[in-house]
């Protein structure tokens, strides 16, 4: 899906290089529009080495709240509030349909 869901990919194609889709419903895409990937796990963590850096900043700053966004894991949870060390509000922004099976963890 593109654009918040108004476009919408079938792949048809996928290698370790390129990914093949067919148009399942179309709409005018321009710059600046998002991915989503609904129906599958993207890999790796929802913190980045770079997310983990600007924490140190934001928390210098005094914050209210939080947003980490792709969360797929407890662990990404988990992650976030050992590097806070300290409380605050945290929103959890789910992107996919894996997050929701073990929603009761989180």
């Amino acid at each position: 899906m593109l654009d918040d869901g108004k476009i919408e990919l079938r792949v048809t194609e996928a290698t370790k290089t390129a990914i093949h889709t067919t148009v399942s419903v179309s709409g005018r895409l321009s710059s600046h529009k998002g991915v989503n990937l609904p129906e599958d796990t993207i890999p790796g963590s929802a913190l980045t080495e770079k997310d983990l850096k600007d924490l140190a900043f934001i928390l210098k700053q005094d914050v209210d709240f939080i947003a980490l966004s792709f969360v797929q894991t407890q662990d990404d949870i988990i992650t976030l509030k050992n590097t806070l060390k300290i409380r605050r509000k945290l929103s959890r922004k789910l992107k996919s349909r894996k997050p929701l099976q073990t929603l009761p963890k989180f």
